[in-house]
């Protein structure tokens, strides 16, 4: 029957929903414009050595992450141990002799004070102790410079990172000034962007931006503004720091404020909504 019919075809109505409304108005606002850089390593070296020898171990590969003072390569330091403890001993047996200059020139001294030798034997007992003295300063000279050289046999690492590269192998020999390593410093790291000049000119150093990379949102400080303008986009390189161990060449992003007023409808914050991954 048609009563039966209208009260089935109610029970498949959709009930309408409550909502609140808002006024749209005209205003003006500032536009956020996008900028995208790339990371790149704050510090990174090419590790050489400081002596020549012969490469006996290797401690690190491609991709190890390294601290502070670890161990990085040892040379062959037979020869060097060797040249180390001749001199060691010939600075024992000069001090000997420095001493005993010494003590000679107290005695003829005193003989001298006492008119019992003459001015010639008193003077060559002081040249001789005098001359000593000098060759025991230029041997303790040479001691040290042994030594640091001996150390240079061991290669540490100056700071915490990774191996970028290797560029040598055990039983190589090596001269002084090759380089054995590239190593970079994981954190803090750089991001460098390209940017108009009103806002160069805007920004200052240390100013905090917020890095949009990779969907992380990161807070860095500005850390140098190169007063140099790419010559076809005429932007200036602008550096944030940001101290996260990321990747040299990934993508960054930054938003920037226009400083230009434009006029747009407004509507409360409240009525934006995320659907789907978009506002």
């Amino acid at each position: 029957t048609p009563a039966i019919a209208d009260s089935k075809a109610s029970k498949h109505e959709k009930r309408a929903s409550f909502v609140n409304t808002s006024t749209v108005t005209k205003g003006d606002v500032f536009s956020l414009n996008n900028y995208n850089g790339t990371l790149f390593f704050k510090t990174k070296s090419n590790l050489a050595t400081r002596t020549e020898g012969l490469v006996k171990k290797v401690y690190f590969d491609e991709g190890s992450l390294i601290q502070k003072g670890d161990l990085l390569l040892e040379l062959d330091d037979e020869l060097s141990k060797l040249s180390l403890e001749i001199k060691k001993a010939s600075n024992q047996a000069l001090q000997a002799q420095t001493d005993l200059s010494q003590s000679e020139l107290t005695r003829t001294k005193t003989l001298f004070q006492k008119k019992r030798i003459s001015v010639k034997e008193y003077e060559l007992a002081l040249y001789k102790a005098q001359e000593l003295q000098a060759k025991l300063q230029q041997s303790h000279f040479e001691l040290e410079d042994l030594t640091l050289k001996h150390s240079y046999k061991k290669i540490v690492a100056p700071y915490d990172g990774v191996i970028l590269k290797r560029y040598t192998q055990t039983a190589q020999w090596l001269k002084q000034g090759d380089m054995i390593a590239t190593l970079a410093q994981t954190a803090p790291m750089e991001a460098h962007f390209f940017i108009p000049t009103h806002y160069f000119e805007k920004l200052t150093l240390n100013d905090t931006l917020d890095i949009t990379i990779d969907k992380k949102i990161y807070t860095g400080k500005i850390s140098a503004k190169i007063p140099l303008a790419n010559q076809s986009s005429r932007t200036f390189n602008l550096k944030v720091a940001l101290n996260a161990p990321l990747i040299e060449g990934g993508a960054a992003a930054i938003k920037l404020t226009s400083t230009q007023r434009q006029n747009a409808l407004l509507v409360p914050r409240d009525t934006v909504i995320k659907r789907f991954g978009k506002n």
